[in-house]
Parts: structure tokens; sequence; C-alpha cells
């Protein structure tokens, strides 16, 4: 008798618990039914983006680059026109955009009733050669991420091819649509000569020296393997790569990476993880951006070496989708040889130099804020109505 007892009990607080439960959910759905309804009802109310985020948590990596200037953007160019509120008041925003795949942020936009936009910063072929997971944790964590963008209202993508890739992989093509990352004009630009020579003396670099820079994470897919054997193709030059581990021995190759990292050629120098403030003066310091990378969706760091007024070199390979982004405004070498010849060639010719770093430059205009911007604000308006994309959504600006 006293066991049923006991076990009424704990039933019946189990009862209480539950129906407390469904009581405070009603009361914060008519509290957010009230608080949107008096909204809709204020001429002065300016629409709310949540956006969910923990993508600047890890220093270095492109996703949290993207990230910050984002949101820069938005509480620049779009503060007449939207209220921007990060990680919080995603049950009441107007529209929740998730940028990092962090489980938290994902429940956060899977459980709002408000239109949804999910950013796939990277699929399967980008991911191969960053990390290094055990097959089984690969596989259950890029079903996460599937699944992630699958709930989304929306999805945005950096680079147009991104969105055939998508479809295959489940995601429905009509509800994704392309804007590339977008790089401040103020954070990244030239500057006058006597502040990159007095940078040059701060970074150790040698006044005369010819300086080429990559950028990005120190992984095999960047290329960091060629950059080494480019430098020492080019004993008279300089070669900077600023960048580091960002995820530690999770990185593919980080063994062998690490050996290279500690014992460089002679004129490569690795100056590790740069805050985003510095990056532009180091960039000032150098004379080439050169980035080998064969596994790129929309590279930050290209743009950036083109804002800061260098001729940009690439690698020219079918798995690098850059012909559609960066046009004719950038080099492309296919082999250590090619770009050891192109390399040469910038440093002893000025007029060929000086082409190449105009045409680069013309990536300024072409993927400016105002225009990027204005991009987002017709995406952001349409998910506010829960409206179709707009024909050719998918495609690159």
């Amino acid at each position: 008798m006293k066991a049923r007892s006991s076990l009424g009990r704990i039933a019946l607080a189990g009862a209480a618990v539950a129906l407390m439960g469904v009581a405070y959910g009603v009361s914060r759905a008519r509290k957010r039914a009230a608080q949107l309804a008096r909204r809709a009802q204020d001429p002065t109310h300016k629409p709310e983006l949540c956006l969910l985020s923990v993508a600047d948590s890890v220093p270095g990596q492109g996703v949290g680059s993207a990230y910050v200037e984002h949101l820069n953007l938005l509480r620049t160019l779009g503060a007449q026109d939207f209220t921007v509120r990060v990680n919080e008041g995603a049950s009441t925003a107007d529209v929740v955009h998730l940028v990092s795949i962090d489980p938290v942020s994902y429940l956060r936009m899977r459980f709002t009733q408000r239109p949804t936009i999910a950013s796939a910063h990277f699929v399967p072929d980008t991911f191969n050669g960053t990390i290094r997971l055990p097959w089984p944790i690969n596989k259950l964590f890029m079903g996460y991420v599937l699944h992630l963008y699958r709930s989304a209202d929306y999805v945005h993508t950096v680079h147009p091819s991104t969105v055939g890739t998508l479809a295959k992989l489940g995601v429905d093509p009509t509800r994704v649509f392309c804007v590339p990352n977008v790089i401040s004009a103020e954070g990244f630009r030239p500057l006058p000569q006597d502040e990159r020579e007095a940078l040059r003396e701060r970074w150790g670099l040698p006044k005369d020296a010819f300086v080429a820079i990559g950028s990005g994470q120190v992984q095999l897919r960047k290329g960091v393997k060629t950059f080494a054997e480019v430098a020492r193709a080019l004993p008279d030059m300089h070669f900077v790569w600023a960048g580091g581990f960002s995820f530690g021995p999770l990185t593919e190759g980080y063994e062998e990476l690490k050996q290279l990292v500690e014992n460089p050629p002679a004129n490569l120098h690795f100056v590790g993880i740069i805050p985003r403030e510095e990056m532009n003066g180091l960039l000032n310091a150098s004379d080439l951006f050169f980035l080998p990378s064969y596994g790129e969706q929309f590279s930050m760091s290209i743009l950036e070496g083109a804002f800061a007024g260098l001729p940009v070199l690439l690698l020219n390979t079918d798995e690098v989708m850059y012909k559609e982004v960066y046009g004719d405004a950038v080099l492309r070498g296919g082999s250590v040889e090619d770009f050891v010849g192109t390399i040469e060639r910038l440093r002893d010719d000025p007029d060929f130099y000086a082409l190449c770093a105009r045409r680069a430059r013309g990536l300024v205009e072409r993927y400016s804020s105002e225009r990027l911007y204005a991009r987002w604000k017709e995406i952001y308006e349409r998910a506010l109505k829960r409206e179709a994309l707009p024909e050719g959504a998918g495609a690159t600006a």
C-alpha cells in the first residue's frame, strides 16, 4: 500500500509539472503574439533580425571573419532598415539568421516560429582536407549539418556552384540564394608609401625585398605546402603566411604541417594568427597576395588582398571555381613552375605589376558593401513576408 501511495504521489507531481509546463508555454505564446501585434501596429518599428552565431569564438578562420563583416554591414548600411540582435530575441525577431552550426544556435533556430535563414559556409567537399575526424563521427557530423540546412526556410551560400551541390544533398534549390562575402573598404585599403615602409620595419621585412603573402588556416587544402615549395624556389624573395592551426591537432595533416611551420625555408615566415584589425597593415607591407588553395568557396582573404591593392595569384584547377567569381581580376598558375615564373615577372616588370594590381582592385567595386547590402536587404524583406526568392537568386554578384 505504501508503495502504491508513493507511486501515486509521484504521478500526481509529474502531472502537475507537465501542466505547469503547458501553462508556461501557452503564456509565452500569448505574450509573443501580443508583442508581435503591437509591433505590427507601430509605424516606426524597424524589422528585427536575430543573428545566431558563435563563429567569432574560434580565431583565425574565415567563417568568423565573414560573420564579423556581415554584422558590421547590417549595423552600418542596414541601421536605417533593421534592428539587429545577436543571440537574443529569436522567438520574437522578424527573421532569424543562423550563421554558425553549433547545436545551441541550431536549436534556437529550429524551435522559433519566425522565418529562418541558414548560412551554408561549407559542404562536404570543402570540409574534406580541413578537419580530421574518425569516419563515423565525420558521417554523423555532416548528417547533422545537412539536416540543419534542410530545416531552414532559406539557405544562404557564398558561391553559386554550391546551389547545385546542396540540391544533390537534398536541399531544395528554390530556397537557396547566393550573396558573396563582404569586405569593408574602410578596413582593407591601400596605405601611403611611408606607412608601408614603416609596416615593413615593424614586421621585420627587408625594405627592398619582394614580399608575397598568403593567409588562412594552416591546412593542406590551403596549399601551404605549395606555398613553401615556391618560397624554396625563390630564395631571394620573402614569403609570409598569416594564420595558424585554429583547430589544433584536429587539422588534417597536422603533424606534417607542424613540422613545416617549425622548420620553414629561411625566406618563409609563419607569423601565426593575426588580429583582423592588423591584417590590412601586414598586407600593405607585402607586394603580392598568393594563395595556392585548392578548396575554397569564396575566400575572404582573397578579397582582403585585392582590397589592399595587391595583385592576386591563385591556383588554376578545375576543383577551384574562381573564374566565375573573380574573372580576369586575378592571376592563375597550375604548378610551382608557373607560380615562380609569374612572381618573377611581377617583380621585374613594373608595368605588368601595375596592370595586375589595377585589375585586382576592380573587385572592390564588383563586391562593394553597397551592392551586397542591396541584395541582403531584398532577401531579408522577402523572408519577412515568407515570399519566394527572386529569379536568379542563386547567381553570384
